[in-house]
């Protein structure tokens, strides 16, 4: 188990004046993409995604920015912030990536970890949703950074290179061209490795040319009229804001169950979580981390807590 009171500990021993930029974004949102795209740079390394509800501790980095990512389900940006900010840390930018969430919560519910439940360990869909409108009107309030994950998708340089100038960072060529590898980031771990399939090293152009061939291979289903209805409502303000249809009828699957939480997991997500936490330190061992490929490799193929490189 994580000693909290340690990593606390940990946390202000290490904190210094550099800045944060802390990106959070809907569940199936794109903000992994997003992610990925600003860890490239040579100027940044941090947390490609935190692990679902353990707000991990801001890595040692040698770059003079630092970056982390996670996605609303457990915890709000305001939230995780304010945890940053008792640690000691002063400078945290904000990056929200907007998404339609019609589009996020279909996806969302074919994954995992988007099961509907009515406990804290994968809390109800209509909860999380609710969760990131609520931090999207705080940075519409604030006028804070957004990033638009459709318009990535289409223009990926001029949203990107948009996206630097609203957080007052320069440009750098990096963010399209990939150079670095996952293994050289601090904290590179993440619960979809689906996106991984989809990356390629040969830039984002080439990695999005595949996930649009993923995408248009996957059939997602839509969602319920009763759900649609109720998001059209609930959302029509930021649907309006970043051009979202207004109707969601296109989104509507008549054989689509509606999003009703059932049962809890009755799992304990804190031990799974710290497990992970404890095996990355592992990993990152001058000996016993270079030991772990190999078991995997030769021993037990089907080891999936680190992800084959």
């Amino acid at each position: 188990m994580i000693d909290l009171k340690t990593e606390a500990g940990m946390m202000s021993e290490n904190v210094s004046a550099k800045p944060i930029y802390l990106c959070a974004g809907m569940p199936s949102g794109g903000t992994t993409l997003v992610s990925w795209c600003f860890l490239q740079r040579p100027d940044m390394d941090g947390v490609l995604d935190m692990p679902g509800n353990l707000i991990l501790q801001v890595p040692e980095v040698n770059t003079p920015q630092i970056w982390y990512k996670f996605a609303i389900s457990f915890f709000r940006w305001p939230e995780v912030a304010a945890v940053m900010e008792q640690w000691g840390w002063k400078e945290i930018q904000p990056l929200l990536v907007a998404r339609d969430i019609r589009t996020s919560l279909a996806s969302l519910r074919t994954k995992p970890y988007g099961q509907d439940t009515r406990d804290g360990v994968r809390p109800p869909l209509r909860v999380r949703a609710l969760r990131f409108l609520e931090d999207w009107r705080l940075f519409h309030e604030h006028n804070w950074p957004v990033l638009r994950y459709e318009s990535l998708i289409e223009q990926p340089e001029a949203t990107l290179r948009s996206a630097c100038h609203a957080m007052a960072l320069p440009w750098h060529e990096a963010m399209m061209s990939f150079p670095k590898p996952r293994e050289s980031i601090a904290y590179h771990e993440i619960g979809n490795q689906s996106f991984f399939e989809a990356l390629s090293r040969d830039g984002l152009e080439t990695s999005l040319q595949r996930y649009r061939q993923q995408s248009s291979q996957r059939q997602f289903s839509g969602l319920s009229p009763v759900d649609i209805a109720w998001l059209d409502e609930t959302f029509s303000e930021y649907n309006q804001v970043h051009g979202y249809p207004m109707d969601g009828n296109a989104f509507i699957d008549p054989k689509a169950m509606p999003l009703v939480p059932k049962g809890g997991v009755y799992s304990s997500p804190n031990e799974r979580m710290s497990a992970l936490y404890n095996l990355h330190r592992l990993q990152k061992h001058p000996v016993f981390g270079r030991l772990i490929p190999a078991w995997r490799r030769f021993i037990n193929s089907d080891f999936d807590i680190f992800p084959k490189s």
